[in-house]
């Protein structure tokens, strides 16, 4: 019958977290009740380094969980630890905390061959950043719902 939708993006230094959340909106028939209005969401999530997507919540959780070491500082004693995740049978998406300029940064940069193909420095404030992005966009995976209006009270035991 109708549809609504918003969107939230998050785009920063190559990392794209696209959240799009639809509702919809129909009559459905109910046996003793008569037509009701259903209202049903959907809440596609993207979530791309560069051009690589985060394909299942397994791999998503484990970027945020190196994330959430980094800000809790668990990193400084892991620094010569790699974190990876394959992309494809050939590319890889890899993280570790690095110094650059001085400064420490997490480093993120996706690899095919052993080759560097692209690489981006994130400051601790950027790593916050990309984390509670993170966090909003596993929210919206969870939160796939649909709703039912009856117009009747629930019984409260």
């Amino acid at each position: 019958m109708g549809e609504q939708g918003e969107m939230i993006e998050y785009h920063w230094k190559n990392v794209h977290i696209e959240i799009a959340v639809k509702e919809y909106m129909h009559v459905k028939k109910y046996s003793g009740y008569g037509e009701r209005e259903t209202f049903t969401s959907t809440v596609p999530v993207n979530i791309r380094f560069w051009e690589y997507e985060i394909n299942s919540l397994t791999e998503l959780a484990f970027v945020k969980s190196v994330l959430q070491s980094y800000i809790y500082n668990r990193m400084r004693s892991m620094t010569k630890k790699v974190f990876s995740i394959n992309l494809n049978p050939t590319k890889h998406l890899h993280m570790k905390e690095g110094v650059k300029d001085g400064e420490r940064y997490l480093k993120i940069w996706c690899e095919e061959d052993g080759k560097i193909l692209k690489k981006e420095y994130f400051n601790y404030q950027e790593v916050v950043m990309l984390d509670i992005a993170m966090n909003k966009a596993i929210t919206c995976l969870s939160t796939n719902i649909t709703t039912k209006l009856t117009n009747k009270l629930a019984k409260i035991a």
